[in-house]
Protein backbone atom coordinates (compact mmCIF):
# COMPACT_ATOMS: atom_id res chain seq x y z
CA UNK A 1 0.00 0.00 0.00
CA UNK A 2 1.39 3.38 -0.97
CA UNK A 3 1.86 5.81 1.89
CA UNK A 4 3.50 9.09 2.89
CA UNK A 5 5.83 9.41 5.88
CA UNK A 6 6.71 12.72 7.51
CA UNK A 7 10.13 12.61 9.19
CA UNK A 8 11.69 15.78 10.59
CA UNK A 9 9.18 17.91 8.61
CA UNK A 10 10.19 16.15 5.37
CA UNK A 11 7.59 14.28 3.34
CA UNK A 12 8.80 10.95 1.97
CA UNK A 13 6.77 8.61 -0.20
CA UNK A 14 6.93 4.87 0.30
CA UNK A 15 5.26 1.48 0.43
CA UNK A 16 3.61 0.05 3.55
CA UNK A 17 3.78 -3.74 3.53
CA UNK A 18 1.72 -5.96 5.83
CA UNK A 19 2.35 -9.62 6.62
CA UNK A 20 -0.48 -11.48 8.29
CA UNK A 21 0.96 -14.68 9.76
CA UNK A 22 1.21 -16.04 13.31
CA UNK A 23 2.73 -12.73 14.39
CA UNK A 24 1.43 -9.95 12.12
CA UNK A 25 4.13 -7.48 11.14
CA UNK A 26 4.47 -4.48 8.88
CA UNK A 27 7.35 -2.78 7.12
CA UNK A 28 7.73 0.58 5.39
CA UNK A 29 10.00 0.99 2.39
CA UNK A 30 10.97 4.57 1.51
CA UNK A 31 10.87 5.33 -2.21
CA UNK A 32 13.57 7.78 -3.35
CA UNK A 33 12.26 7.75 -6.95
CA UNK A 34 8.94 9.32 -5.89
CA UNK A 35 10.38 11.71 -3.30
CA UNK A 36 12.05 15.12 -3.48
CA UNK A 37 15.80 14.38 -3.19
CA UNK A 38 16.31 17.08 -0.55
CA UNK A 39 13.46 15.72 1.57
CA UNK A 40 14.74 12.18 1.16
CA UNK A 41 18.25 13.10 2.34
CA UNK A 42 16.84 15.04 5.31
CA UNK A 43 14.67 12.09 6.27
CA UNK A 44 17.59 9.66 6.11
CA UNK A 45 19.68 11.90 8.38
CA UNK A 46 16.74 12.08 10.80
CA UNK A 47 16.43 8.28 10.80
CA UNK A 48 20.12 7.94 11.62
CA UNK A 49 19.66 10.27 14.59
CA UNK A 50 16.65 8.22 15.71
CA UNK A 51 18.75 5.07 15.68
CA UNK A 52 21.25 6.71 17.98
CA UNK A 53 18.53 8.09 20.24
CA UNK A 54 15.38 5.94 19.79
CA UNK A 55 13.67 7.32 22.92
CA UNK A 56 12.85 10.58 21.09
CA UNK A 57 12.09 9.02 17.70
CA UNK A 58 8.79 9.87 16.02
CA UNK A 59 7.29 9.91 12.55
CA UNK A 60 3.86 10.47 11.02
CA UNK A 61 2.42 8.00 8.50
CA UNK A 62 -0.51 8.90 6.26
CA UNK A 63 -2.35 6.75 3.74
CA UNK A 64 -4.58 7.99 0.94
CA UNK A 65 -7.11 5.32 0.07
CA UNK A 66 -8.09 5.36 -3.63
CA UNK A 67 -11.69 4.29 -2.93
CA UNK A 68 -14.49 6.81 -2.59
CA UNK A 69 -18.22 5.96 -2.75
CA UNK A 70 -18.81 8.51 -5.52
CA UNK A 71 -16.03 7.12 -7.75
CA UNK A 72 -17.44 3.63 -7.21
CA UNK A 73 -20.82 4.82 -8.50
CA UNK A 74 -19.19 6.50 -11.48
CA UNK A 75 -17.54 3.13 -12.22
CA UNK A 76 -21.04 1.61 -12.27
CA UNK A 77 -22.10 4.32 -14.70
CA UNK A 78 -19.19 3.42 -16.96
CA UNK A 79 -20.18 -0.26 -16.97
CA UNK A 80 -23.76 0.72 -17.75
CA UNK A 81 -22.59 2.92 -20.63
CA UNK A 82 -20.72 -0.01 -22.16
CA UNK A 83 -23.76 -2.25 -21.75
CA UNK A 84 -25.89 0.35 -23.55
CA UNK A 85 -23.29 0.50 -26.33
CA UNK A 86 -23.45 -3.27 -26.70
CA UNK A 87 -27.26 -3.11 -26.84
CA UNK A 88 -27.75 -0.19 -29.22
CA UNK A 89 -24.39 0.46 -30.88
CA UNK A 90 -23.33 3.82 -32.23
CA UNK A 91 -26.90 5.12 -32.34
CA UNK A 92 -26.54 5.45 -28.58
CA UNK A 93 -22.84 6.29 -28.37
CA UNK A 94 -23.03 9.18 -30.84
CA UNK A 95 -26.36 10.59 -29.66
CA UNK A 96 -26.34 13.88 -27.66
CA UNK A 97 -28.07 12.16 -24.75
CA UNK A 98 -24.92 10.12 -24.08
CA UNK A 99 -22.72 13.23 -23.75
CA UNK A 100 -23.92 13.83 -20.20
CA UNK A 101 -22.80 10.32 -19.25
CA UNK A 102 -19.45 10.61 -21.01
CA UNK A 103 -18.70 13.95 -19.36
CA UNK A 104 -19.26 12.33 -15.96
CA UNK A 105 -17.21 9.23 -16.82
CA UNK A 106 -14.30 11.32 -18.09
CA UNK A 107 -14.44 13.51 -14.97
CA UNK A 108 -14.97 11.04 -12.08
CA UNK A 109 -14.01 13.62 -9.44
CA UNK A 110 -16.79 16.01 -10.48
CA UNK A 111 -20.48 15.70 -9.59
CA UNK A 112 -22.01 16.50 -12.97
CA UNK A 113 -25.18 14.47 -12.51
CA UNK A 114 -27.28 13.94 -9.37
CA UNK A 115 -26.21 11.08 -7.15
CA UNK A 116 -29.44 9.19 -7.76
CA UNK A 117 -28.78 7.07 -10.84
CA UNK A 118 -28.00 3.80 -9.03
CA UNK A 119 -30.79 1.68 -7.52
CA UNK A 120 -30.50 -1.59 -5.59
CA UNK A 121 -32.85 -4.10 -7.24
CA UNK A 122 -34.99 -6.55 -5.30
CA UNK A 123 -35.65 -8.88 -8.25
CA UNK A 124 -32.61 -10.94 -9.26
CA UNK A 125 -34.28 -12.83 -12.14
CA UNK A 126 -32.76 -10.49 -14.76
CA UNK A 127 -29.21 -9.19 -14.84
CA UNK A 128 -26.49 -8.00 -17.23
CA UNK A 129 -29.12 -6.66 -19.58
CA UNK A 130 -31.01 -3.46 -20.43
CA UNK A 131 -34.56 -2.71 -19.38
CA UNK A 132 -37.00 0.16 -19.87
CA UNK A 133 -38.86 1.85 -17.03
CA UNK A 134 -42.34 2.16 -18.54
CA UNK A 135 -44.31 3.27 -15.49
CA UNK A 136 -44.70 5.83 -14.03
CA UNK A 137 -44.33 7.74 -17.34
CA UNK A 138 -42.42 10.65 -15.79
CA UNK A 139 -39.67 8.21 -14.73
CA UNK A 140 -39.27 6.72 -18.21
CA UNK A 141 -35.64 5.77 -18.69
CA UNK A 142 -33.41 2.84 -19.49
CA UNK A 143 -32.25 0.70 -16.60
CA UNK A 144 -29.07 -1.34 -16.99
CA UNK A 145 -29.08 -4.32 -14.63
CA UNK A 146 -25.62 -5.31 -13.41
CA UNK A 147 -25.00 -8.40 -11.30
CA UNK A 148 -22.25 -8.50 -8.66
CA UNK A 149 -21.26 -11.53 -6.63
CA UNK A 150 -18.89 -11.82 -3.68
CA UNK A 151 -18.02 -14.78 -1.48
CA UNK A 152 -21.04 -14.22 0.76
CA UNK A 153 -23.67 -12.28 -1.21
CA UNK A 154 -25.09 -11.50 -4.62
CA UNK A 155 -26.76 -8.26 -5.66
CA UNK A 156 -28.17 -6.64 -8.78
CA UNK A 157 -27.73 -2.92 -9.24
CA UNK A 158 -29.90 -0.90 -11.62
CA UNK A 159 -28.21 2.05 -13.37
CA UNK A 160 -30.61 4.58 -14.86
CA UNK A 161 -29.81 5.96 -18.32
CA UNK A 162 -31.85 8.79 -19.90
CA UNK A 163 -33.79 8.09 -23.09
CA UNK A 164 -32.87 9.76 -26.38
CA UNK A 165 -35.48 12.50 -25.83
CA UNK A 166 -33.95 13.52 -22.48
CA UNK A 167 -30.42 14.77 -23.36
CA UNK A 168 -30.30 16.97 -20.25
CA UNK A 169 -30.92 14.01 -17.94
CA UNK A 170 -33.96 15.56 -16.26
CA UNK A 171 -35.04 12.10 -15.12
CA UNK A 172 -32.06 12.11 -12.73
CA UNK A 173 -33.45 15.14 -10.95
CA UNK A 174 -36.77 13.34 -10.50
CA UNK A 175 -35.02 10.32 -9.01
CA UNK A 176 -33.01 12.67 -6.79
CA UNK A 177 -36.23 14.30 -5.52
CA UNK A 178 -37.58 10.84 -4.66
CA UNK A 179 -34.39 10.02 -2.78
CA UNK A 180 -34.34 13.28 -0.82
CA UNK A 181 -37.99 12.93 0.18
CA UNK A 182 -37.37 9.40 1.42
CA UNK A 183 -39.77 7.87 -1.12
CA UNK A 184 -38.76 4.44 -2.39
CA UNK A 185 -39.09 4.31 -6.16
CA UNK A 186 -41.27 1.51 -7.48
CA UNK A 187 -42.15 1.11 -11.11
CA UNK A 188 -42.67 -1.23 -14.03
CA UNK A 189 -39.60 -2.49 -15.87
CA UNK A 190 -39.63 -4.14 -19.28
CA UNK A 191 -36.55 -6.08 -20.37
CA UNK A 192 -35.37 -5.13 -23.87
CA UNK A 193 -34.20 -8.21 -25.78
CA UNK A 194 -30.79 -8.41 -27.38
CA UNK A 195 -29.29 -10.80 -29.88
CA UNK A 196 -25.96 -10.33 -31.58
CA UNK A 197 -27.39 -11.73 -34.80
CA UNK A 198 -29.70 -8.72 -35.01
CA UNK A 199 -26.82 -6.28 -35.48
CA UNK A 200 -26.56 -6.53 -39.31
CA UNK A 201 -30.30 -5.85 -39.67
CA UNK A 202 -30.88 -2.69 -41.73
CA UNK A 203 -33.30 -1.20 -39.19
CA UNK A 204 -31.16 -1.94 -36.13
CA UNK A 205 -29.84 1.63 -36.23
CA UNK A 206 -33.31 2.76 -35.10
CA UNK A 207 -33.38 0.48 -32.04
CA UNK A 208 -32.15 3.09 -29.57
CA UNK A 209 -34.60 5.75 -30.77
CA UNK A 210 -37.65 3.51 -30.77
CA UNK A 211 -36.97 1.30 -27.75
CA UNK A 212 -38.49 3.87 -25.37
CA UNK A 213 -41.86 3.47 -27.18
CA UNK A 214 -43.43 0.13 -26.26
CA UNK A 215 -45.68 -0.11 -29.33
CA UNK A 216 -42.76 0.63 -31.65
CA UNK A 217 -40.63 -1.84 -29.71
CA UNK A 218 -43.21 -4.63 -30.14
CA UNK A 219 -43.35 -4.13 -33.92
CA UNK A 220 -39.57 -3.82 -34.22
CA UNK A 221 -38.85 -7.04 -32.30
CA UNK A 222 -41.52 -8.90 -34.28
CA UNK A 223 -39.84 -7.85 -37.55
CA UNK A 224 -36.39 -8.84 -36.30
CA UNK A 225 -37.60 -12.30 -35.31
CA UNK A 226 -39.08 -13.10 -38.68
Amino acid sequence: MRCEVTIDDSLVRGEWEFQNDDQPTHRIFLDSARTNPVHFATALNALERMQRNPQNASATISVKLPYTPWKARVALLRMAYLMMFRQFGYSFALHPSSKLLLDQIWNPEAHLIPDAFSVRMTDYSHFNCVGLVTNPPERKSFCVLLKFKTSNRTLVQGIMIPCHDDPEGTVYRRFEADWKSGDRFTGKLRIIPYKQTWLPHANYVDYFFGASNEKWLDRFIENLRR
